[in-house]
This record gives C-alpha cells, sequence and structure tokens, in this order.
C-alpha cells in the first residue's frame, strides 16, 4: 500500500512538473517545446514540494492527534543514557537519552527508552510528560518542543501545499488570483515572520519557567535567564507591533 501511494506521488509531481515546463514554454512560443534541462528542473522542484507536503501532512497530523488523543501520563526518568554526538563540521557533543517508568491504566508498570536526545542532561527522578498507545504499546514524548516541532512542520507541509495547488492550476491553465511570488510574500510576511516569533517567544518563555521552577540542578549561568527575559521582552513588544501594523493596513484596505 505504502509502496502504491510512493510510485502514484512520484508519477503525479512528474507528469504536472511537465506539464508546468509546457506551459512556460509555450508563453513564450505557441509552438514551441520545452527542452530536457527545462522539464528536468521544474520537474525535481514540484516532485520534491509533493514529497514534502502530502506525506509530512499525514506525519504531523497523526503526531499531534496521537498527543491529544493517546493515554497520557507523567513519567519518572530511572536512567539518563549519555552518548557523543558528531555534527557536520566533525564536533562531538554530548546528547542525553531518558529512560523513563509509568504505571498505565490498566495498572501495569511500564519503563522505556524514549527516542529523543538532548544536549541538557535529564536527571534521574525528573517527571516527563508522555502519550502511550494501548494499541500499539509505543511510549512517545509530550513535551512543548516536540509539539511546537510537529506544529511548525505542520504549518510549513501546508504552506508547501499552496505552492503545489498553484503549480497544478498554472499546469492546466486554471483561473487564479494569485501567483506564486504573491504567495511567497504573504506566507512570509503574515503567517511565517509573526508564527517565527511567536514560536520563539513561546519557546523561550517555557525555558524560562522550568529553568526558575522546575530545573534547580542547571548547570546554566544566571545572566542566561537574563538574556532570554530580554529577548522574551524584545520579541513580546516586536510581534504587538506586527499585529498592529497588520490591522492598521486592513482598515486602511477596507476603507
Amino acid at each position: 500500500m505504502k509502496l502504491t501511494l510512493i510510485l502514484l506521488l512520484i508519477a503525479f509531481g512528474c507528469y504536472i512538473g511537465y506539464r508546468i515546463a509546457l506551459q512556460m514554454a509555450h508563453k513564450k512560443d505557441p509552438n514551441d517545446k520545452p527542452g530536457c534541462v527545462l522539464i528536468g528542473y521544474v520537474t525535481l522542484v514540484y516532485l520534491c514540494m509533493c514529497s514534502l507536503s502530502f506525506p509530512f501532512i499525514g506525519i504531523t497530523v497523526a503526531g499531534l492527534y496521537a498527543t491529544v488523543a493517546h493515554d497520557r501520563f507523567e513519567a519518572t526518568v530511572t536512567q539518563v543514557r549519555q552518548y557523543e554526538s558528531e555534527d557536520d563540521e566533525g564536533n562531538y557533543h554530548t546528547m542525553y537519552s531518558p529512560t523513563v517508568i509509568f504505571t498505565n491504566s490498566s495498572g501495569a508498570i511500564i519503563e522505556r527508552e524514549l527516542n529523543i536526545s538532548s544536549g541538557d542532561p535529564y536527571y534521574v527522578g525528573e517527571k516527563h510528560p508522555i502519550t502511550y498507545d494501548v494499541d500499539s504499546d509505543k511510549v512517545s514524548s509530550r513535551s512543548m518542543a516536540s509539539v511546537l516541532l510537529l506544529t511548525g512542520g505542520l504549518i510549513m507541509s501546508l504552506l508547501l501545499l499552496g505552492y503545489v495547488i498553484i503549480g497544478f492550476a498554472y499546469a492546466y491553465t486554471i483561473p487564479i488570483e494569485i501567483t506564486g511570488m504573491d504567495y511567497t510574500v504573504i506566507i512570509f510576511l503574515y503567517i511565517i515572520m509573526p508564527l517565527g516569533m511567536i514560536g520563539m517567544n513561546v519557546g523561550l518563555i517555557y525555558y524560562m519557567v522550568q529553568r526558575i521552577f522546575y530545573d534547580y540542578k542547571s548547570d546554566h549561568p544566571v545572566w542566561v535567564l537574563f538574556l532570554v527575559g530580554f529577548f522574551i521582552l524584545v520579541l513580546t513588544l516586536a510581534s504587538v507591533g506586527i499585529v498592529k501594523l497588520m490591522w492598521k493596513k486592513k482598515k486602511t484596505k477596507n476603507l
């Protein structure tokens, strides 16, 4: 089934990419035919957009659904696995992966290593939110970072889906009021930039709350908290400014 869907996605992307290249060539000269380079380039770009939008929408929606629908528990860290991870530049960093224990709804005690790693150490005895799928017997992390990551992935996938729809309309000369460039400007100014600032602000606030109220053993110096507080203030003021600017522009347009 999965292989069939992958083959159908590749066939769809290649065919629509060819149609887009054909329309681009006909726009210059109705009798002109697209060259191999143009067909290959356009098809590759469109196929990448299809591959990054459709599958990731399913993955992120499934992840967010699991966070909401599956049983939720507060697990306790019992041990921490420490290992060295190499980055793209050849530098090694110490990473930590926790093993947690909890009691499920049936009263059974379950102990599992979570499929997450962090540069910040976990501590034995600290609480960690998790979800548990009874059917698959799968334990997943339910931290704020994972939720933000899934939400950001879903938003980006939906934005890429917009390009897929615009490309499909262009391939079949379907009248559409927005162009690819207009769509790019709109999603950057009105979606990516505001949501990015809000997401970063939420992440910084979550970090500060965790460090002040829950993570007394953190080895981060105190000045980091003041720096984070400064960025929270700046991002909050900038977010309010953007909202006011967008509201003012909307009122001016309505007049």
